[in-house]
């Protein structure tokens, strides 16, 4: 199991190696030995089903270990309240047991205790000798209370005992072994250059030492506290931050040291001015261990937070300087960093650092290579999500059982009427994939691109188990995945699968779509990806060419114009007619033959209906070329009788008499070849009245380019005058409209 940082007793399970590691062996008892994965997992966190969880109003100091013995870590937790009365209303301590490793918990019997008590700190560590996880509570006024662990989650009060020190809190509290005789001892900081030691008899029992001083005046208020061995010199030794009395004593704000003689008491080392932190920022939150193990038996380092500023950094243990920066140590945290602990969160065999984020209601990650340097984490910081209170103490434990610090964060407010509660951060697989995203370019509609790979890699140092493969987004069904060898499967730390992603567009245009990877325990991975379903489209105008009635023999002509609203161009390489009728119409004119049509760009085509036959003629315009989709205008038109034509030949006799009738011959032509019917004859003469009849004569049918025949008798009225020139005009009426012939003669008596 794990636990904290020697100086909030929590760290990782680690192998011992220093001060610190020996303490947390004392705090913890044996433990497991994580097996090392990847220098470069990368982390991730997924919240316990219960968050927020439950205690008092507002969350304080924070402690873990297995309370009940079943293998799977725990946390006890503070809850502040409102002094009322001479009681701090809905205050207490509240210890909650991990739910058979689910992620889940339930509170122990008996929990909460002291309600409204007022418990300030709580801290963990096996105190009386036995092999159970017991806690040190913290009250105001300084006094402490040892609860002996049963290791069913349930606590027996020790003997009380009160530091000389009245100020006691979760930051200014340390239990270590301070003394040499292998149990855990406590010491808290305070105000005006001070700290104070209990000395633990191995039972529990704890005896006070009087109240001692770092040695140099400047330090107003010692703030947070940390045990390890900085000088290495096997004793363990006390680092505390402190600010100064007001903001422009600025050279009294650092780190302040004194140097264990393994006794219980110490040497001041800071008598001249505090250790100071890189680029001017100031101390704030402060714990231990040994982030440098490049060689054997180095000392133990100090992990300081910036106040104000968003970072941490170390100060490396040295035996001849006792702390001294470490520029490499560096990294960028979320607003205001607290409660630091160290952890090998990325289980490489090195601690990490891990900080409460007070500004950002988050926590981060720095992860150490060993060599006393630290990065961010590619994923940090780490949201606690939605309750937006600030993070006021932090805790590394494992809870669920996968080897893997999880972390437990408590919060407070500065509304006293507003409930928190604690938030369980448990340690996630991760995936990533690649690449991290799918660009196909153009495919023709209806064609499938070559099938692009996608890897999935398991960066974390857990098993992630890959249950669904799927496409999601806008457009799935335009790509299809093939060959997949990620569902169902587990990848171990450092492991990866493939899988065939294609392409497939039904229709033009930007295609967006996602494949999606996901797990029981994993945040769905998303890969994004895009197409573009390419084609030329030549759209006709008019989309149905009606060339109308046009009579058997005669042409009718019109255009289509063909522009290419697609997204690529279009190759034509010529039109022509297709369809029943297709013998009817023709292409007399085709502009678009040999074009190679840009998106926008336009051709033409004229197109002729000859028609042989009556009745409606229907075809199809076809514009051909390769890779382009069916482009075609319906073409339409109706065979129609032609006018009827015919010609008329008038013959009369060069003379006529009065009072005589004279006959006038007539033809008429029929000049079509169909049938030619309702002809009339009409006559007239000039002078007027110079002749007499013959009434309109209507003439049979006459048969396609045949003639008919007849003559039509007029008699010569007597006022005729004698030696005139009588006209006579024929009219003949053929399909509505008049044919005019006229001939003459000369009257005689």
């Amino acid at each position: 199991m794990t636990n904290g940082l020697v100086s909030t007793e929590r760290i990782s399970s680690i192998v011992p190696r220093s001060v610190s590691a020996l303490v947390v062996m004392l705090a913890l008892g044996a433990l497991a030995v994580l097996a090392p994965a990847s220098a470069s997992a990368t982390l991730a966190f997924t919240p316990s089903s219960q968050n927020p969880i439950p205690g008092g109003k507002t969350q304080g100091s924070v402690a873990t270990g297995d309370f009940n013995d079943d293998g799977y870590d725990d946390f006890a937790f503070v809850a502040g309240g409102v002094y009322d009365n001479g009681t701090w209303a809905d205050s207490g301590l509240y210890v909650y047991l991990s739910h058979d490793g689910d992620g889940t918990f339930t509170q122990a019997s008996g929990s909460p205790m002291f309600v409204n008590g007022g418990p300030a700190v709580v801290r963990s560590g096996r105190l009386d000798g036995d092999d159970e996880t017991d806690l040190l509570v913290g009250f105001g006024g300084a006094i402490m209370k040892p609860m002996f662990g049963a290791g069913d989650g349930t606590f027996t009060e020790g003997t009380d005992f009160q530091m000389d020190l009245s100020t006691i809190g979760d930051g200014n509290s340390v239990l270590a072994d301070l003394d040499g005789d292998h149990d855990l001892d406590f010491a808290n900081s305070g105000y005006i250059d001070s700290y104070s030691v209990a000395l633990n008899d191995g039972s529990g029992v704890f005896t006070t030492k009087p109240v001692a001083h770092t040695g140099l005046d400047g330090a107003y208020g010692l703030e947070y506290i940390a045990a390890g061995d900085f000088d290495g010199d096997g004793e363990p030794d006390l680092a505390m931050s402190n600010y100064p009395q007001t903001f422009a004593n600025t050279q009294y704000w650092g780190i302040y040291a004194v140097s264990g003689n393994g006794d219980g008491t110490f040497d001041p080392v800071t008598e001249s001015a505090p250790f100071t932190i890189a680029n001017g920022n100031f101390a704030k939150a402060i714990g231990s261990g040994d982030f440098d193990t490049s060689t054997p038996a180095t000392p133990d380092d100090l992990v300081v937070t910036h106040l104000g500023d968003p970072g941490a950094e170390l100060l490396l243990g040295n035996t001849d300087d006792f702390l001294v920066p470490h520029a490499g140590s560096q990294f960028t945290t979320g607003d205001f960093p607290i409660s630091p602990a160290a952890a090998d969160m990325n289980r490489d065999g090195n601690l990490d650092v891990v900080t409460g984020d007070f500004g950002g209601h988050s926590f981060s990650v720095g992860l150490g290579d060993g060599s006393g340097n630290l990065s961010r984490d590619s994923n940090s910081s780490f949201s606690l999500g939605d309750n937006n209170f600030f993070p006021s103490s932090l805790g590394v434990g494992d809870f669920n059982g996968d080897g893997a610090p999880d972390v437990v964060v408590t919060s407070s407010s500065s509304s006293p009427t507003t409930t928190n509660g604690v938030d369980v951060m448990l340690a996630a697989p991760t995936i990533t994939d690649s690449p991290d995203g799918f660009g196909f370019g153009y495919v023709d509609v209806g064609q499938s691109s070559t099938p692009d790979t996608l890897t999935v890699s398991n960066p974390s140092a857990l098993d992630a188990e890959i249950d669904s493969v799927q496409l999601g987004g806008a457009q799935p069904g335009q790509y299809a995945i093939s060959n997949d060898q990620c569902k169902n499967t587990t990848l171990e730390p450092g492991g990866s699968c493939t899988l065939k992603i294609a392409f497939k567009p039904t229709s033009i245009g930007d295609k967006e779509a996602t494949i999606e990877v996901g797990g029981p325990a994993l945040a769905t991975l998303t890969t994004p990806m895009i197409g573009t379903g390419g084609s030329a489209i030549l759209n006709p105008n008019p989309a149905t060419v009606d060339l109308g009635d046009v009579a058997t023999g005669d042409t009718q002509t019109d255009s289509v114009e063909f522009t290419n609203t697609g997204n690529v161009n279009g190759s034509v390489t010529g039109a022509s007619i297709v369809g029943g009728d297709a013998g009817q119409f023709s292409v007399n004119g085709d502009g678009c033959a040999g074009e190679d049509l840009a998106p926008g760009e336009s051709c033409s085509v004229s197109v002729a209906f000859s028609p042989t036959s009556l009745g409606a003629k229907t075809a199809t315009l076809d514009l051909a070329g390769p890779g382009l989709p069916s482009t075609t205008a319906a073409l339409e038109g109706t065979g129609v009788l032609p006018p009827p034509s015919a010609g008329l030949k008038l013959k009369a006799p060069k003379k006529a008499k009065h009072g005589k009738t004279v006959k006038v011959s007539y033809t008429v032509k029929n000049e079509r070849d169909n049938q030619l019917e309702g002809v009339k004859l009409a006559v007239k003469a000039s002078p007027k009245k110079s002749v007499k009849g013959p009434k309109p004569v209507s003439l049979k049918p006459i048969a396609g380019n045949a003639t008919a025949k007849g003559k039509l008798s007029l008699k010569v009225s007597k006022k005729a005058k004698k030696n005139s020139t009588l006209t006579i005009r024929v009219t003949a009426t053929v399909g509505g409209e008049p044919l005019n012939q006229a001939i003459t003669t000369t009257v005689v008596k």
